[in-house]
């Protein structure tokens, strides 16, 4: 039985498994071929799918650091003569 194929890692294990099978005689040859193909274009949107959202997770950085970066820029412009007293 197929079990969840969500990362690349799972396609990889599924191409393995059709691989024993079709040595064993279990799977025919041209189904074994249509059947890793089909492993192969999920894994490679599996790949897709982490390096979106390993995107998403940069862009989210930089827009916290962009809005840290702003309010730290208007604190300054607020008070640009401000003396510290250092005494």
């Amino acid at each position: 039985m197929i079990g969840e194929l969500e990362t690349v890692e799972d396609f990889k294990r599924e191409i393995a498994d059709i691989y024993r099978r079709t040595r064993a005689g279990l799977i025919h040859n041209s189904d074994a071929s249509r059947l890793t193909y089909i492993c192969a274009e999920g894994a490679k949107l599996a790949r897709i799918v982490d390096e979106l959202r390993e995107i998403a997770g940069l862009r989210e950085q930089l827009e916290q650091n962009n809005s840290v970066s702003s309010m730290l820029h208007s604190m300054h412009a607020d008070s640009p003569n401000q003396v510290i007293d250092q005494g």
